[in-house]
């Protein structure tokens, strides 16, 4: 009889020692034509055409490819097409940007009235990333939330805003409003508190699930 894995969750029992590798592929395709040439040596203007490919696998190579490069000589180029498409080319042109070296929070300020939602999240996102943000970027952020119409902004905006209530953000913005209403069920807003917090969950209505944060007993708020 053999045992169960050690420190593994109890449904992971299967036997690991050996398995299969299967490939998925519509009946009666035809092989891929072999790759003339590696992307690692395909320039760099060339890799940013590659983003607008209707194949993620070619543009996700292409971004990959100018991560490493950081080729600063693109960032004009990637910024112009992130300003001016409006579709997915924007988004993909966003992260070009973004892993090469050529994303900041003064552009990321021209982002926030970018017609497409994504691009707008996104913006955000990398900002936050960076943990570096300045007072007015901020503020640009607190009054985007009293107007934003778009839900997947808006929760993002609710992770990027810690604590909504010491930023300026009232309890009508569309923003908090969601989260209090349950549409943003899994958002957590930690508060800034001088110690470790403690998140209790509890249900409210009928599948929502909202968080509840306590400060720790005898910790200072900051």
């Amino acid at each position: 009889m053999t045992s169960a894995p050690i420190n593994v969750d109890p449904i992971d029992t299967w036997d690991r020692s050996n398995g299969r590798i299967y490939k998925v592929e519509t009946k009666g395709a035809k092989p891929t034509a072999p790759i003339d040439s590696p992307l690692g040596k395909t320039s760099s203007k060339e890799l940013v055409a590659l983003l607008d490919n209707p194949n993620s696998w070619w543009s996700g190579e292409a971004r990959r490819v100018l991560g490493e490069r950081r080729d600063a000589t693109v960032v004009p180029l990637l910024r112009k097409m992130v300003l001016e498409d409006k579709g997915k080319l924007a988004l993909e042109s966003l992260w070009a940007l973004y892993v090469s070296g050529g994303f900041d929070e003064d552009f990321a300020a021209k982002l926030l009235d970018h017609p497409n939602p994504d691009v707008r999240t996104w913006a955000i996102r990398l900002v936050g990333d960076s943990k570096k943000v300045s007072s007015g970027f901020r503020d640009q952020l607190v009054s985007l939330a009293r107007t934003e119409t778009s839900a997947t902004v808006r929760s993002q905006l609710c992770l990027f805003v810690q604590a909504p209530a010491r930023a300026g953000l009232s309890a009508d913005c569309p923003a908090i409003a969601d989260a209090r209403r349950g549409t943003l069920p899994t958002c957590i807003f930690p508060c800034c508190y001088g110690g470790r917090l403690k998140i209790k969950p509890f249900r409210i209505g009928i599948g929502s699930l909202v968080y509840s944060i306590r400060r720790p007993s005898g910790a200072r708020q900051s």
